[in-house]
């Protein structure tokens, strides 16, 4: 089984069944941590405030990033990362978007 580095988390099933036809079933979910992101040592969660992915966290680059998706609507589409974003940055716009909204996902932030 193959996980793209896209996919945050991956849900899957097992099934067992004895020889003598009695089965059990249970549903898991595996989430996925790439080996750059770091666990939080106090909560335990993947967390990781370099939104733009070029490396570094910074106060005016991510951090206002993140500010400004606090606001929503008023720093929607590209609003978000104008004159924020580093030259350097691996993700796009979109792409900042929805890693901010996964890592409300994993319970490390509540800005989604």
């Amino acid at each position: 089984m193959r996980i793209l580095r896209s996919q945050s988390s991956l849900n899957i099933r097992l099934k067992t069944t004895d020889s003598g036809g009695l089965s059990c079933e249970e549903s898991f979910i595996l989430y996925v941590i790439n080996q750059e992101e770091k666990i939080d040592q106090i909560t335990g969660e993947l967390f990781n405030l370099d939104v733009e992915g070029d490396g570094s966290v910074t106060p005016l680059g991510d951090g206002l990033i993140v500010t400004r998706r606090l606001f929503r609507s008023a720093f929607a589409e590209d609003a978000l990362t104008s004159k924020a974003i580093s030259n350097d940055a691996t993700r796009t716009t979109d792409e900042i978007h929805e890693y901010i909204a996964e890592m409300s996902d994993v319970g490390s932030a509540a800005i989604n």
